[in-house]
Order: C-alpha cells, then structure tokens, then sequence
C-alpha cells in the first residue's frame, strides 16, 4: 500500500516500513549487510535471542538463543564478531559472524575484582582495529553501585579499571574517534563529557582539567566518521580542538525540537555519506524523524513515524547506504529508505 507519510516541499519521500519487533538494542553489519537486534523475554516469537533481519525486507533470516534478557550489542567493522550483554546476567556472549555461532563468553567482575552476579553490561565498544578487544560500562543493581569502566581483551580483564562512583558521575555513553584504540569518549550523566585514555593496563583514570572535557552531557553519542565531529543530543562536538579539547561547536535550539516529553531524549544520527543529519524524537503523542544539513544545519524534511503514540525512539543508525535507517522504538522497529513509502506491521 503507497500512501504519503509527510508533505514537503522537497521532492523527497521514503520508504517505510513498520517491523512489529520488540527489541532492546539494534546494530548494523556493513560486511553482513546485515541489522542485528536483540529480542528481550517480552518479545513473544523471538524472547532471549539475537535476530538476524534482512534490512531491505524486514525479513528475520536467523535467530539464536543467547541467554536471559540480552540488551546492548556491538560489531565489530571486520564484521567477524557481534558481543551481546545479558541485562540480568555478568556476562558478555560473542558470536561468530556470518553464522552466529556462539564463540566465547566474557565473565564480568565488579570493582572487587570477582563476579557478582548483581553487575550486567551496560554498553559495550569494541576496540578500533582491535576486534578481539572491548570496552565495558558495568553498572550493577545492588545499592551501592560501583559502576566502572573496565577493558577486555577476548576474556581476560585489564586490570586497571574506571570507577564512576569515586571519581565522576555514572557513566552513560562512550565512544572511539577515528581509528585511535587508546582513546575513549565518555559521557557522564549529570557532569561532563571527558577524554579517557586507554593504555595495555587498562583504563587510565581521567584527570578534571578543561582541557580533557566539556561541560556538557546527554545520554547518546554518535562518532560520524564522515566529518570527524561527535553528535550528541543537540550538540554537536569537536573531540579534536585545541583549547578546549572538547568544544561544542553548534547547539540545535529548543525551537528544533520542541515540547520533547514522556522521558524521551532527541538522538542523532550523521548520515555517513551525504550532508544529511538525521534526529528522531517523542513530542506531543508522535515519534517524529528531522532530516538536516549537516553543513546549514537547516531542517529540510520531516516525518511522523507514528501518531498518537507512546513510543519512544530508543536508537537510530544507518543501514550502509546513504539515508537509509532504522530506528528502534519502545516496540517497533521502523526501516527507512529513499522514495516512495509502504507499510507492514508484522515482521515477515
């Protein structure tokens, strides 16, 4: 069915469809070509597993079981591996790609330095150029919680580890610039956002100088490989200027997003091969999709994903071709593409 999702004045529409997909976090193969999500017990055909979909069609193509409640995944850019954290579990499964064939499992340890089993993962990101190599945000649900930063190489924990809860405020994303695997992001709620160096020890404890952070925070951060610049929230940041090293270099106003409501958070994505800048967000019972320019920094196209809603976007990320997306929401997972539009509300 060909309908018209949004009116422009630009001669642009999009293909849309709608996967009824409950996930917790979703990553895309640019070697497999292919979208991972991974499905929580709630999710009724596919609880507890990874799925493997066909960007295009929508189409789950494998599924495997990996344990209780599996949330954040990573790939790595060799397309060799995909590390899934377990929510309720201190444990990390890597599978082997393209297969999906469970390759190894990662035992995380509190602060303590032994497993407990009241710590999960809450991010992960693997290493640049380091595929066997990953970094860990450990939260845990035990009071008090030591969250910490911790690196490890295929199973064996580095030991020098970051703890939050002495130094900084809970760590809530992280990311790598470039292809520097010493060198890590961090965004910390409620405080700063500050350079991390990695070393063969493990995490090195940052030092509280302006010239290693910036007074600003939100919950996501997307590295764009395309301009070099970190998209966070409504800020876009420059990791590589000088004084500070850190700087906001461009802030979105709240005339750009406004009235973002129901707990929601606006989430950017920097399309790798053009000038668009994409952002999804909750506002006034819609999930609603901007497409900017990343140069102008002007809207130029917008959709509603869903009206009279409660679903709140949860991630968005390109699917390897230029505005080409999916976007992740509290049940549903939206696939974009250039052009026309059609809709499904099942996944096939």
């Amino acid at each position: 069915m060909l309908c018209c999702l949004f009116f422009s004045a630009i001669s642009h529409s999009q293909t849309f469809r709608k996967l009824d997909f409950k996930a917790n976090d979703i990553v895309y193969s640019a070697r497999q070509n292919s979208l991972y999500a991974s499905a929580p017990s709630a999710n009724k055909m596919f609880g507890n597993c990874v799925c493997r979909i066909d960007p295009t069609t929508g189409a789950v193509t494998k599924s495997v079981y990996v344990g209780t409640e599996p949330s954040c995944l990573a790939v790595s850019d060799d397309g060799q591996f995909l590390y899934i954290g377990l929510e309720l579990i201190p444990r990390i499964i890597r599978l082997k790609l393209p297969d999906m064939i469970p390759d190894l499992t990662i035992q995380l340890q509190d602060t303590l330095g032994f497993i407990q089993e009241a710590i999960y993962a809450e991010e992960i990101k693997i290493l640049p150029t380091k595929p066997n190599s990953i970094a860990v945000i450990v939260g845990g649900y035990s009071s008090p919680s030591f969250q910490h930063i911790a690196i490890y190489d295929n199973a064996v924990q580095r030991p020098n580890v970051g703890y939050d809860r002495i130094y900084l405020g809970y760590l809530s994303s992280m990311t790598f610039i470039g292809t520097n695997p010493d060198t890590l992001i961090g965004m910390y709620t409620g405080y700063d956002t500050y350079i991390i160096p990695i070393n063969n020890q493990g995490v090195v404890i940052p030092k509280e100088s302006l010239g290693n952070r910036t007074s600003y925070y939100d919950k996501y951060f997307k590295y764009s490989t395309r301009d070099s610049l970190i998209y966070s929230g409504i800020n876009i940041i420059n990791p590589r200027s000088v004084n500070p090293r850190l700087k906001v270099i461009h802030s979105f106003g709240f005339l750009d997003f406004p009235n973002v409501g129901n707990n929601s958070a606006v989430i950017a994505e920097p399309d790798p091969f053009t000038n668009a800048l994409f952002f999804t967000y909750f506002s006034n019972g819609k999930l609603l999709l901007k497409r900017y320019n990343s140069i102008t920094r002007l809207l130029n196209q917008e959709w509603t994903l869903a009206d009279k809603t409660a679903e709140i976007p949860r991630q968005i990320i390109n699917l390897g071709k230029a505005e080409k997306l999916a976007v992740l929401s509290n049940n549903f997972i939206f696939l974009l593409d250039n052009m026309c539009i059609s809709t499904i509300s099942t996944v096939p």
